[in-house]
């Protein structure tokens, strides 16, 4: 079976015509000058020469611009379109940014921030949106603090036939828009990225959506899409360092409700809440019918995720050649058939790969070290009666190939339980071959492996770049994204606080300090650590500092001068 295909060409012999006699009758016309207000609708390609647009809304179902028309092609050339009456709470925005309808559609350079949605589009066939800046739009405030989980946190994404993902915002929400591009766009301190419903034949690439709470590329009924080449770490709630680790359904990667036959390759997808998730949808849990099925999971990070590296469920997919790193679960695979996990490097998780519940599965060439479990399988003692699914199919444990596998201080590498019919085949356990077996070898056809895309952008962490589950920070607006002052409390030893502190270059000084003694630095650069002895614990707890150093963007997207103090705290 192909899955790798290229995006098809709508644009018909008439239009080229067309297009070939205005270049030839207009080439010596300047472009259009489009002068933007509220409110209005651009119908006609040309660009923008202002530099901004303020434009608040205060009704959830308003609008500031709308585009509509064929054959558009409008370059913002950098212009910023704001929706924010108050940028220090993003949870109160509104609005859309931009509403697009038509067909073959083309927007460049645009920036938006301050709305509920940057940018929404519907049934609009080839719509182009490149080099674009979608950061600083909606998302919750957060109720789980570094001591204590919110339940309320946890986001639920399972249902969205009436467009309940709205609820969530969106840097970019498209519903049944065939064939589009998204290439370029960064989104950062937002909560959803980009989010598709009935959406087919998009290639999304080359996108910097990371630092933010809730999704970073989310797919509903969505199928034979090509997402590749994204950075998309840091998509993530609901984790305290050494305290909890929930991922509250936050994820670098989503798929739920029927999307079948995608490609999502070589794209970084680390720090998120999952690395990827996807879940068969409800029609499937209610009848046993259909599913996520075909989709090549290829080449990807999926690393330091809270929860799962990878999670795949009630469902038949291909999880090939990826890098799964410090997560609970490396692959979780509950309820999966006619599965290949192949060729992947898992390590330093609780679980390497864990399957309830899946049959016809194939487990091959996969490198698993430093971790507790490396293969765990099972079944449950009963099903939950409003399963569908598991009372429509034979849902036993059954019909494993494990082949080839290569465990290196693994305490456990196999745990098998209430599984029938599994065949091993010289799987290697500290470098010596054991748990091998006569049974029938059975073998997948893995669809064909695209390669990189010629401009693919190089997006997986450097050795430079902050890795580890340790570097994960979330505040009440999410992700902290290192690139202001921050005094984060790492932990407590009886009545000594140990605090990191990050930030840009500059130099720090405490200003104050309320409820600490012997503290171990009075001032310094970033990163640092800070040691302080509290004293009684009745009483409030407040460290000032003052930060004089190179300009900056804070958590809610406003630029700080260099040079100028600023003031950052810890309190308790």
């Amino acid at each position: 079976m192909k899955l790798y295909r290229s995006r098809p060409n709508h644009v018909d012999l008439l239009t080229i015509i067309c297009s070939l006699l205005m270049i030839i009758l207009g080439c010596d016309k300047q472009p259009q000058i489009i002068h933007l207000q509220q409110g209005m609708t651009i119908d006609q390609s040309g660009i923008v020469k202002q530099k901004q647009l303020l434009a608040p809304l205060s009704d959830s179902l308003a609008i500031a611009l709308k585009i509509h028309g064929e054959n558009l092609n409008i370059d913002f050339v950098n212009c910023k379109i704001d929706g924010s009456r108050d940028v220090t709470r993003p949870d109160r925005f509104q609005g859309v940014g931009i509403q697009i309808t038509g067909r073959n559609i083309t927007i460049r350079n645009a920036i938006i921030s301050g709305y509920k949605i940057a940018l929404i589009a519907e049934k609009v066939d080839g719509l182009v949106i490149e080099n674009c800046n979608f950061s600083y739009n909606f998302r919750q405030r957060l109720g789980s603090t570094r001591e204590k989980e919110d339940l309320n946190d946890w986001l639920y994404y399972h249902e969205n036939e009436s467009d309940e993902w709205k609820r969530y915002g969106a840097a970019v929400y498209l519903k049944d828009c065939p064939n589009a591009t998204i290439r370029g766009l960064k989104v950062t301190q937002g909560q959803n990225g980009i989010m598709l419903t009935q959406c087919s034949n998009a290639l999304i690439y080359n996108n910097d959506i990371r630092y933010n709470s809730g999704i970073g590329i989310g797919l509903y009924r969505s199928s034979s899409n090509r997402i590749m080449h994204n950075r998309l770490d840091f998509n993530v709630r609901g984790y305290s360092h050494g305290i909890y680790q929930r991922g509250q359904d936050s994820a670098g990667l989503l798929a739920y409700e029927q999307c079948n036959n995608n490609i999502f390759a070589f794209n970084s997808a680390t720090h998120s809440g999952d690395g990827f998730f996807l879940w068969a949808g409800q029609h499937s849990m209610d009848t046993g019918e259909g599913g996520c099925n075909g989709n090549l999971i290829y080449a990807n990070d999926f690393s330091h995720a809270p929860s799962n590296g990878i999670e795949v469920t009630f469902s038949s997919n291909y999880l090939v050649d990826n890098k799964i790193v410090e997560c609970r679960y490396g692959i979780w695979g509950g309820y999966s058939f006619e599965t290949s996990i192949t060729g992947n490097d898992i390590s330093n998780c609780q679980f390497a790969i864990a399957i309830e519940h899946g049959n016809n599965n194939l487990i091959s060439t996969n490198s698993i070290s430093d971790s507790e479990t490396g293969i765990k399988l099972w079944s449950r003692d009963k099903q939950p009666e409003d399963w569908g699914f598991a009372h429509a199919r034979d849902i036993t444990s059954r019909q494993y190939t494990i082949a080839h596998n290569e465990f290196t201080n693994v305490q456990k590498p196999l745990d098998i339980s209430e599984t029938d019919s599994v065949a091993l085949f010289e799987n290697k356990i500290d470098g010596k071959i054991d748990y091998q077996s006569s049974g029938k070898f059975e073998n997948f056809q893995i669809p064909e492996l695209p390669p990189a895309m010629p401009d693919g952008a190089k997006v997986m962490l450097g050795e430079n770049e902050l890795r580890g589950r340790k570097y994960i920070i979330v505040n009440e607006w999410g992700p902290y994204n290192f690139e202001y002052p921050l005094i984060w409390l790492r932990e407590t030893k009886d009545e000594k606080y140990i605090f990191a502190l990050f930030g840009p270059e500059g130099n720090w000084i405490i200003k104050s300090a309320t409820g600490f003694r012997n503290g171990s630095l009075k001032s310094g650069t970033f990163p640092n650590s800070l040691i302080a002895d509290r004293t009684d614990l009745t009483e409030t707890a407040i460290i000032e500092i003052e930060f004089i150093g190179q300009s900056f963007i804070d958590q809610f997207g406003q630029e700080q001068n260099k040079g100028v103090p600023y003031l950052f705290r810890y309190g308790s």
